[in-house]
């Protein structure tokens, strides 16, 4: 788990004490221990020297952002130049649940007793599909003798749980899997050999795999596609990863190409071997090179490796800055791909190593986040195998903007800044690997106070500072010349009525998770920006912890923080849990797939609850997505409040009752803006929601789940979330609105979040704010019934900056036909069941529309929602459509003074089956 001062607190020692100390070579059940001796990790090299074995102190342990390794758990090989850690079986951080892998990757730094910088995620050897279970880990050489040191893994064949899907490609293994990581002295180089010892009748042939999942600080790229996206199946030279701060890494097969299947969520699964034959032994090599971080840094090494005929540019970069970059391109700035990218010495020179071919080059300057702070005019260069090219380059000038904000009441806030450009030249681009790619979108920024001092190329701009919907947004023209300054005095005030809600954000990802990119402190900065003042950190199968860099970045009154997790079941579901206890003394013990791995749903919440510490909020995230989403796995019915009967899992990853067994042992879903079509909440709609359930899953719109939901009985909160994964992606929109009772956010505590949920009191809000409320007071959830004699005001509020669409009522999951005006709206069969608001809400008042409702006379009890969509205006500084979904109001229409499910003589959701 990523850390924000340091990785290694007191307790990860304290917490290791208790662990036996890894003397031996193994800590796998069935190893023979070798003479008891350890050498010292923690110690720096020379030249001809390596060291591998077992870490068994905090001070071995290579540390950074993305560092797992665990004392006790680990084992380390360094040399001169790199350093590397695998993970035992013990207790595997990560997506790996069997262990015996590659987790941590550094170069070797000044002091061994501070924290590195490693951003690898994870490296598992896959020979026919298949990860080794673990059966022994050995130190087979410490590297004392001057000669490479070897960590082997052995294990039995087992199923791939990196990549769960890839099931359906698994060959039958009988026998061994042999995988051994060598390092050799005064090397970068990472030599990784995996030999299967067949026990079979036949011979062996397929494939020679490895999963990589090489992290989102460092996204994968190839010398024939660069930053484009890779076609499915394809050829490449090598993979690198590009724009790495401090370290990188570049996967290189032995003497030849290799195939890339797929390339998603983060992990890329190359395939060295497609034909490999084995007999009675036999496997395959390939490597991984450990770089500074920039492209050229392994490039270089990896075309040599492949015998790929280069030759050189060189050059110097006038006016280059710290963090200049070099690219050499195939093809121009708007269609080529990128070859290769070296970053500029302290002298402004640098070197490219590209095969012969005509190149672009050009000098460009990315800031942290991607963006473009200055670019030099193209040189075009023929490039000569074996021969170098000289390409001078001038970085083009920038200008400054600087903004102060003023919020209205002399209290500094978090804000951002966005800014649109008006040409391609101040714009950034896809082909070098741009944030915003070939948008109108020049940059944006995030501060806590509302000041920035930004650098960016001349031109034309439109200027937004915003802190979420909440509040006004301000815009200006401005024009930034070379060298020249702009200031710009902003002035933003809150304008929606949140009276008792606190905005929160429930569903969000930093590097955390394998295909985030975004680094903890800023998608904390990301939060308070936007006016988010709960903010759950749910990186994938990971905790990250957000509340020290609330603390760090001076937020502290703005906003609060609490951990999640996001149970990643793949193939099944995605699972929201939060707030989870952080065990401080053991912080990685909740983490990796373990959660879920060969679980049914019921033992799966049991197992999240008894580990998360405390009673948890368990939330089923997007649940009509393909693959990820659970109600569309189980084939839910919410037209009945039932299940559509499934085959039993094909997939060995799958336990084979898992779509049998169902709990209703969750407290939320993730609505979002799935809303679906209208016509599909009329009573002849039903039918042919009916059939999607049974037949086309995952084009139910969850509303209609939410709906199925609340008439089966079950109490859920309705949550909307961003899901953002990328920098300025658009945390809180949508947004989650709790109403707490208390406008300030440092009242809000774990216990508060788990009563508002479970109380249905959310309102999900994506540039509008809608409300339902009884005899002149807020209502919501089941807990909350009204009396079906209630006056029922419906209020829509929107910032002046967007537009609102269409208005819709729903009485237990049926769309009802409107008329009236902004005063007075009546269920009327002459009406509309989408009501454009264009004629009736007062564009010019932040209140668009605050009417009384009157429902038809209900036959009975009834759930009321109301929606409004179809708006628009939010962009360019977040959000799409304008969308907002009023809390859940429970109306006794029988008198009993309870709720009774419309859907209780059908439902089979309420028990656990």
């Amino acid at each position: 788990m990523p850390k924000p001062v340091s990785s290694r607190p007191l307790a990860r020692v304290l917490a290791a004490l208790a662990l036996p100390l890894l003397v031996s070579t193994c800590t796998c059940e069935g190893a023979t221990p070798s003479e008891p001796k350890h050498l010292d990790l923690d110690t720096i090299l020379g030249p001809g020297e390596v060291r591998c074995g077992p870490v068994i102190r905090e001070s071995e342990l290579i540390g950074g952002p993305q560092a797992y390794a665990q004392v006790g758990r680990a084992f380390r090989c360094h040399n001169n130049t790199i350093r590397f850690i695998v993970q035992d079986s013990s207790r595997p951080a990560g997506n790996s649940v069997e262990g015996g892998n590659l987790i941590d990757i550094d170069l070797v730094r000044g002091d061994e007793f501070v924290d590195g910088e490693d951003t690898f995620r994870e490296y598992v050897s896959a020979l026919g599909a298949q990860e080794a279970k673990v059966s022994s880990i050995e130190i087979l050489n410490d590297g004392t003798d001057g000669k490479a040191g070897i960590i082997r893994v052995r294990g039995t064949p087992s199923a791939l749980s990196l990549a769960p899907q890839a099931a359906f490609l698994s060959q039958d293994l009988v026998g061994e899997l042999v995988v051994d990581y060598r390092l050799a002295p005064d090397t970068n180089v990472i030599e990784i050999e995996t030999t299967f010892e067949n026990a079979g009748d036949t011979l062996f042939g397929g494939l020679g795999a490895d999963v990589l999942a090489s992290g989102g600080a460092t996204p994968l790229i190839t010398p024939e596609t660069g930053f484009g996206e890779f076609p499915s199946f394809g050829s490449a030279s090598f993979l690198v990863g590009a724009r790495g701060e401090k370290v990188n890494v570049a996967f290189v097969c032995d003497g030849k190409d290799l195939t890339i299947p797929v390339v998603t969520a983060g992990v890329t699964v190359p395939i060295c071997e497609n034909a490999l034959v084995i007999g009675s032994e036999g496997g395959f090599k390939r490597f991984i090179l450990v770089g500074d971080g920039s492209v050229e840094s392994v490039a270089s090494q990896a075309f040599a490796m492949r015998g790929i005929a280069t030759g050189t540019i060189t050059g110097t970069v006038a006016g280059a800055i710290e963090g200049t970059l070099v690219a050499a391109i195939d093809g121009t700035l708007d269609r080529g791909h990128l070859v290769n990218e070296a970053r500029v010495d302290a002298d402004g020179r640098y070197t490219l190593t590209v095969p012969a071919d005509t190149y672009s080059v050009v000098a460009h300057r990315p800031d942290l986040k991607g963006q473009q702070v200055g670019r030099s005019a193209v040189v075009e260069v023929d490039v000569v195998a074996g021969a170098n090219v000289s390409a001078d380059l001038t970085l083009g000038q920038q200008g400054r903007i600087s903004v102060q904000t003023d919020f209205g009441d002399g209290v500094a806030r978090a804000a951002k800044l966005t800014l649109v450009g008006d040409s391609a030249s101040n714009r950034g681009t896809a082909v070098l690997g741009d944030s915003f790619g070939n948008s109108s979108l020049s940059r944006y920024d995030v501060s806590a106070d509302g000041t920035f001092d930004v650098t960016v190329p001349p031109g034309n701009y439109i200027a937004y500072v915003t802190r979420g919907f909440e509040w006004s947004r301000f815009e200006q023209n401005i024009v930034v010349t070379a060298g020249g300054s702009v200031t710009v005095a902003a002035s933003i005030v809150r304008v929606l009525d949140t009276t008792g809600f606190v905005a929160g954000e429930f569903h969000q990802h930093t590097l955390g998770s394998l295909d985030s990119v975004v680094p903890v402190p800023l998608k904390v900065l990301e939060n308070a920006a936007e006016g988010i003042e709960v903010a759950v950190s749910t990186d994938h199968d990971n905790i990250s912890d957000f509340r020290p860099h609330v603390e760090a970045l001076g937020l502290t009154g703005q906003m609060v923080a609490f951990a999640g997790n996001e149970v990643s079941y793949q193939a099944i579901g995605h699972f929201n849990a939060y707030p989870w206890t952080i065990d401080d003394a053991d912080p990685f013990k909740d983490i990796g797939s373990s959660m879920w791995w060969l679980k049914t749903l019921p033992e799966m919440f049991a197992d999240i609850r008894a580990a998360s510490g405390d009673d948890i909020i368990i939330q089923l995230n997007h649940p009509r997505s393909s693959g990820t989403g659970s109600l569309a796995s189980l084939l839910f019915d919410p037209t009945n409040g039932a299940r559509n009967a499934r085959d039993a899992p094909r997939l060995p990853t799958l336990p084979p009752t898992i779509y049998d067994r169902w709990s209703p042992a969750f407290d939320a879903i993730e609505v979002n803006t799935n809303l679906g079509d209208v016509e599909l909440y009329t009573t002849s709609g039903r039918e042919t929601l009916k059939t999607l359930a049974a037949e086309q899953s995952t084009s139910v719109p969850v509303l209609a789940d939410w709906f199925g939901l609340m008439m089966s009985g079950l109490p859920i909160a309705a949550m909307g979330n961003s899901d953002t994964h990328s920098i300025n992606e658009g945390v809180g929109y949508p947004r989650t609105y709790l109403f707490v009772g208390d406008d300030d956010p440092n009242a809000v505590t774990e216990d508060v979040i788990r009563k508002t949920v479970r109380a249905q009191k959310t309102t999900i809000a994506q540039g509008c704010l809608l409300t339902l409320e009884a005899d002149g007071v807020l209502h919501m959830g089941a807990g909350d019934v009204v009396d079906a004699d209630a006056d029922i005001t419906l209020r829509l509020q929107a910032p002046l900056h967007v537009t609102v669409g269409r208005l819709e009522v729903y009485v237990n999951g049926v769309v009802q036909s409107l008329a009236g005006d902004a005063t007075a709206l009546t269920v009327d069969d002459t009406g509309s069941i989408s009501l454009p608001l264009a004629d009736i809400a007062d564009a010019g008042s932040v209140e668009r529309l605050k009417p009384t409702l009157t429902l038809a006379n209900l036959a009975g009890d009834a759930v009321v929602v109301a929606v409004s969509r179809g708006g628009n205006g939010l962009a360019p500084t977040g959000g799409n459509e304008v969308v907002c979904v009023s809390p859940v109001l429970y109306l006794d229409g029988d008198g009993d003074g309870a709720f009774t499910p419309p859907l209780a003589a059908t439902e089979e959701v309420t028990t656990e089956r």
